[in-house]
C-alpha cells in the first residue's frame, strides 16, 4: 500500500473507536482480549502498520454467527478479529468528513436514526441513537396531538443483511 494512503489510516483513532464499541455494539466478544492489547497497545498498532506497509497485511475472514434478539429471534452478525475491527474503523474514518457532508442533512432534524459527531477525531463517532428515540416519540405523539389521523409503526426487518453492496459503493463514491 502506498506510503500516502498508509498516512491517512489514524490507527490509534480506529483502536478508541472499536474499544467505545465494547460491549454495547459487540455481540461477540473473547474474554479480557482488550485487556491484553492494551498492555502493549503501541506494539501491537505498530506490527498493524507495518503489515499495511510491506503489503503483507491480510483481513480474516469474517465469522457469520447468529445473536439471540428478544422475542426469540435471531440476528445474523460477522464477528472480525479485533486487528480487522480496528483497520475497517481507520478506513471510515479517513473517509469520514465525506461520509458525514454527504448524510448531513441541516440543523434540523429529519433522520432519527444514528447520529454521527461532527467532530471527525471524536472516538465516539456514532452517538447514542437512544436519544433520537425519545425525540421520535415526542414528535410522534406532539403530531398525534395536533390531528394526525394515522400512525405507522414499522421495524424493517434483517435491514443490514440486506444492503445492496454495489449501490451503496456507488453511493460512496459520489461523496466528495
Amino acid at each position: 500500500m502506498p506510503a500516502s494512503l498508509v498516512d491517512m489510516l489514524d490507527l490509534k483513532l480506529g483502536w478508541k473507536r472499536t474499544k467505545l464499541d465494547f460491549p454495547e455494539r459487540t455481540f461477540v466478544r473473547l474474554p479480557h482480549e482488550i485487556e491484553l492489547i492494551e498492555m502493549d497497545l503501541d506494539n501491537w498498532l505498530n506490527s498493524i502498520r507495518t503489515g499495511i506497509q510491506n503489503n503483507t497485511y491480510y483481513p480474516q475472514p469474517a465469522i457469520i454467527c447468529d445473536v439471540p434478539k428478544a422475542g426469540g429471534t435471531l440476528r445474523p452478525t460477522a464477528y472480525l478479529n479485533l486487528s480487522d475491527r480496528v483497520m475497517y474503523a481507520a478506513c471510515i474514518g479517513a473517509c469520514f468528513p465525506h461520509i458525514y457532508r454527504a448524510v448531513y442533512w441541516t440543523n434540523e432534524i429529519a433522520d432519527f436514526s444514528n447520529p454521527l459527531s461532527p467532530n471527525v477525531d471524536d472516538p465516539a463517532w456514532i452517538r447514542n441513537q437512544f436519544h433520537l428515540w425519545r425525540r421520535f416519540s415526542e414528535e410522534s405523539i406532539r403530531e398525534i396531538d395536533k390531528g394526525a389521523s394515522y400512525v405507522v409503526v414499522a421495524d424493517i426487518s434483517g435491514y443490514y443483511e440486506n444492503i445492496d453492496i454495489s449501490i451503496l459503493i456507488s453511493d460512496l463514491r459520489q461523496t466528495d
